[in-house]
């Protein structure tokens, strides 16, 4: 599953925590972008591709929202 294509992350990320083992781990990798706009040519991919890309600090926020999973 691709979560770049899901808008609510958080939701997310409290399943898989919900689902894992008592000291169980998860990776997860997904796309992130720079802070500010993106260049017209970014913006349009983003678009077409129906992808919600968060920036760095926004990612965090939503890290933050979903318990207690940490980055490595």
């Amino acid at each position: 599953m691709y979560s770049g294509l899901l808008q609510d992350k958080p939701t997310l990320f409290r399943s898989f925590y919900k689902w894992l083992k008592p000291g169980g781990q998860l990776l997860i990798t997904d796309y992130c972008k720079s802070a500010g706009s993106p260049s017209s040519e970014f913006a349009e991919y983003i678009k077409e591709g129906g992808y919600y890309i968060h920036d760095m600090k926004e990612y965090e926020q939503v890290r933050l929202s979903s318990y207690s999973l940490s980055p490595i």
